[in-house]
């Protein structure tokens, strides 16, 4: 029994600019900084893994540090993290601007996107979130954990912030985005180059196809070959 030692080429996934969204609200000047509410926009499924409470407590401890306003919107299904959410909430005492708005038509989310000044998403090891793609292709910044696949593009790009999974990090990296006005400014619009210029479909396809190319003069003979350590007499799977 032979393995076969193939080349092999990671491709990420892509998000569609077919219908060409407009950019976020913010990034375009439409919001008055100066009297708008800073919004935090959590829009994904409420599920554990997702640590939607989590984010409920990193408000509520920047809250009371600040003197400016601020509001987080939590938007997605209930997938049993919502009943907690607004427990925590109670027991904040926040339930004045933070708020759970419900689910929303697919077809309404990135509408909803570009109204938030950062987009958060506080899961613990997201391989690829596609609404982190969404929020940045609309040019909202995001914050993730550093457990996030996204994490390292966003980190090196400086398209948003990448905060370690506790409580306390997630906290600073809010108010980092509350205290430096221009940081919202610079990573919204990097954010929009990185989607669009790395993550976009036509890119992602552009790449399958140099894949493709690249392997046409490829034989089965040409390709370098060991003996296999697939167990018993199985063979190698299909």
């Amino acid at each position: 029994m032979e393995f076969l030692w193939v080349p092999v080429t990671e491709l990420s996934n892509g998000w569609s600019t077919a219908c060409h969204w407009p950019t976020s609200k913010w990034l375009g000047g439409a919001v008055d900084k100066g009297t708008a509410p800073f919004e935090f926009l959590y829009l994904a499924r409420l599920h554990r893994r997702k640590r939607p409470a989590v984010l409920v407590e990193a408000a509520a401890m920047l809250a009371q540090t600040i003197g400016k306003r601020i509001e987080v919107a939590f938007v997605g299904p209930d997938e049993g993290e919502e009943s907690r959410v607004r427990q925590q909430i109670r027991a904040t005492g926040t339930s004045d601007w933070i708020r759970v708005e419900g689910p929303l038509e697919p077809g309404s989310t990135l509408e909803r996107m570009r109204k938030a000044a950062v987009y958060v998403l506080p899961s613990i090891d997201e391989p690829f979130p596609m609404s982190v793609l969404e929020a940045m292709s609309v040019g909202v910044p995001v914050i993730v954990t550093d457990s996030c696949g996204l994490a390292p593009f966003i980190a090196d790009a400086g398209a948003g912030l990448v905060c370690d999974a506790s409580v306390e990090g997630l906290s600073a990296a809010l108010r980092r985005f509350v205290d430096e006005p221009g940081l919202r400014a610079s990573s919204s619009a990097t954010a929009l180059h990185l989607a669009r210029n790395q993550f976009s479909m036509e890119v992602v396809s552009k790449q399958l196809e140099e894949v493709y190319q690249s392997l046409s003069g490829y034989t089965l003979g040409s390709l370098n070959t060991s003996r296999s350590m697939w167990p018993g007499n199985l063979g190698a799977p299909h």
